[in-house]
């Protein structure tokens, strides 16, 4: 379930690259051009040696190297450094940064993910190109800046945070102003190039170090529970103050600061950012659902909001105190009635109706819940987002397999699903899924034991599902050799 994303610079390339070094002039070199020399949708930020995306040299260079990556080395994608000092231009199809991307994309059908680091962000770009994401400016600057200042409205987390909006760029055309939907917005707190929160808040504001490392909780939240796709620095899921005194060191080597994660601190956070993926990864509300903008106090910086998945019927609710002081919140919309668990301890939350009465939030956090307990999340996982059209039952991976093998299966529609292990005498030998599941497409594994925990033997086995009595049954074979 890993997907490998290579990071390529095609902007720009330093005097000692061998490109540059063949031939050392960009009046002759087809590959470069003075970067003054501004193209359509260009900024003028000179990194070294600006390369020009408008010869078919350079078009024909980038594509070759993006599919050796591809072919070869069965990369899954690409993040593209600076795409904004490229440049692109609808009317020109096969030029600038829409040549190469368009024709991947088209080569491959759409598999391959192309991240743009397009900075002002530029959600046209994804819209005329083949371009699958973008780093979301506004979600990084907005965070960022509450980090310092604490001056970002509950407004602006609604737009700009949680939901699909994006600041104003200088590209053209410049509409559609917004992202598509929940895989256009990559949302970072911290990236490669940024300080993190915890660094900026205890080095430069003067931040208390158990308030930053509360606070650093408190925003991410916002990564897992919005519609971008959340993205992790080094360290920062276990505390580490990822960043540099002066600008001038933010480019040399920063091994991760593992000393952080065996501590209490460091576990601490880490366990708080597993519930998080755990709900982003598994609870079909976060992954599939739609946003639902519910309430906010003003007066008291407490934002209200909830994701809802219309096929599974999973639901998320958010409440999120971005003040200095505990605050009591009187009639708080809510989602559903009904019982629901908390993300970090799975205590149970009974609500009677469509709000809750009163509800008290302790400063710079968030009380998050899910109507799915962890039990069911956990029992078997979730595989893919897209729905299945028929019945299926996956070949076991590995086989033969030796201690462990995972399977797959889809179901089109809700219902008591069972997935069971048979010996070649028909004995039942465990149980691997035995409940009433959403449509979806899940995995199971068995580990080689029976039911009674006890190891079996190597031989055949036969892995059997049903699914609503004997309406959907699929069965097939595997072999443990030891």
């Amino acid at each position: 379930g890993i997907a490998i994303i290579v990071d390529v610079v095609f902007n720009h390339i330093n005097d000692t690259g061998p490109l540059w070094q063949m031939q050392p002039n960009e009046a002759t070199s087809p590959y470069f051009k003075l970067c003054n020399d501004l193209r359509f949708n260009e900024d003028q930020l000179c990194f070294f040696k600006d390369m020009d995306h408008w010869t078919p040299e350079t078009q024909e260079l980038i594509y070759t190297a993006l599919k050796m990556w591809l072919d070869e080395y069965r990369v899954d994608g690409f993040r593209y450094d600076y795409t904004q000092g490229i440049g692109w231009y609808t009317a020109e199809p096969t030029l600038g940064i829409l040549g190469w991307a368009n024709r991947i994309d088209t080569e491959y059908g759409g598999t391959v993910y192309q991240i743009a680091e397009h900075l002002p962000e530029s959600p046209a770009l994804l819209f005329h190109t083949g371009i699958t994401s973008g780093w979301h400016d506004s979600f990084r600057d907005e965070v960022f800046d509450e980090a310092r200042f604490r001056n970002t409205t509950l407004t602006e987390f609604e737009n700009l945070v949680l939901d699909l909006g994006a600041y104003s760029g200088n590209d053209f055309p410049s509409t559609p102003s917004s992202y598509a939907d929940r895989t256009g917005p990559v949302n970072a707190n911290v990236n490669h190039d940024e300080q993190s929160l915890i660094y900026e808040m205890i080095t430069f504001q003067g931040v208390p170090l158990d308030e930053a490392i509360l606070r650093d909780k408190l925003y991410a939240v916002f990564m897992f529970a919005s519609v971008g796709v959340p993205m992790l620095w080094e360290g920062m899921e276990f505390s580490a103050p990822r960043g540099w005194p002066v600008e001038g060191q933010k480019l040399s080597y920063r091994p991760v600061e593992w000393s952080f994660y065996p501590t209490p601190r460091g576990q601490s956070h880490y366990q708080f950012y597993q519930a998080l993926i755990r709900q982003r990864t598994r609870n079909p509300a976060l992954f599939n659902g739609t946003l639902r903008k519910l309430f906010k106090y003003n007066a008291e910086k407490t934002l209200v909001w909830g994701f809802e998945d219309s096929t599974s019927g999973a639901k998320f609710m958010a409440v999120s105190n971005l003040s200095t002081a505990q605050q009591t919140v009187t009639n708080v919309p809510w989602l559903a009635p009904g019982t629901w668990y908390d993300v970090f301890d799975q205590s149970e939350f009974v609500v009677g109706g469509v709000s809750v009465p009163s509800m008290t939030i302790s400063a710079y956090t968030a009380r998050l819940y899910s109507s799915i307990p962890d039990s069911v999340l956990l029992d078997v996982r979730p595989m893919d987002f897209t729905l299945p059209s028929e019945f299926t039952l996956e070949q076991n991976f590995p086989n033969p397999f030796n201690p462990a093998t995972t399977i797959r299966f889809g179901v089109p529609k809700a219902g008591m699903v069972r997935l069971k292990v048979y010996d070649v005498l028909g004995r039942e030998i465990a149980i691997l899924a035995d409940r009433e599941i959403e449509p979806g497409t899940y995995s199971a594994e068995w580990n080689g034991r029976n039911s009674a925990g006890a190891i079996v033997g190597s031989g055949m086995y036969f892995y059997r599902l049903t699914m609503g009595g004997s309406n959907y049954v699929m069965m097939k074979k595997m072999v443990l050799l030891k």
